[in-house]
């Protein structure tokens, strides 16, 4: 009689799981995550922008304008400052125009220097767009412009 009870039982327990598990299956539910997965920023990423926040709020800061500096090339992942050729005097030394440039990067706002010595250049852009270009792979960092003075 005992052993009836105990099998009735796990019988139900069974059933239980399985209809649990029907359910789940049926409304999407499972192994699955429900929740949407959020993009998980790099710590390069998040220094960059919290150095982009803390250089705005000094009185120094040339609003709108930014330097911004590029990974050196690689096979994988070319830097989108184009190497280095003999151009005509007075162009940069890359040859790439600035609107060539800003087309690359996707930004909404202007290149106003190309500095193609040291991989960078200067652009007129938002704070938004900025922290936007801290996340980017092919830039090394992002700073605010500052104004100095010798004495």
């Amino acid at each position: 009689m005992e052993m009836r009870r105990v099998t009735k039982m796990f019988a139900r327990s069974q059933f239980i799981t399985l209809s649990c598990a029907a359910a789940l299956a049926a409304c999407g539910g499972g192994s699955e995550p429900t929740t949407p997965e959020v993009p998980v920023e790099s710590p390069k990423s998040l220094q960059c922008k919290a150095r982009l926040d803390t250089q705005r709020t000094s009185p120094n800061a040339v609003e709108n304008s930014y330097i911004v500096a590029f990974k050196p090339s690689t096979p994988s992942q070319p830097s989108p400052i184009w190497p280095p050729v003999r151009p005509p005097l007075g162009d940069p030394s890359s040859g790439q125009s600035k609107e060539q440039l800003a087309a690359e990067l996707g930004i909404q706002g202007k290149v106003i220097h190309i500095l193609d010595n040291i991989n960078a250049a200067v652009l007129q852009i938002d704070a938004a767009e900025a922290r936007r270009l801290c996340a980017d792979p092919r830039v090394s960092y992002v700073d605010q412009n500052m104004l100095t003075t010798l004495f």
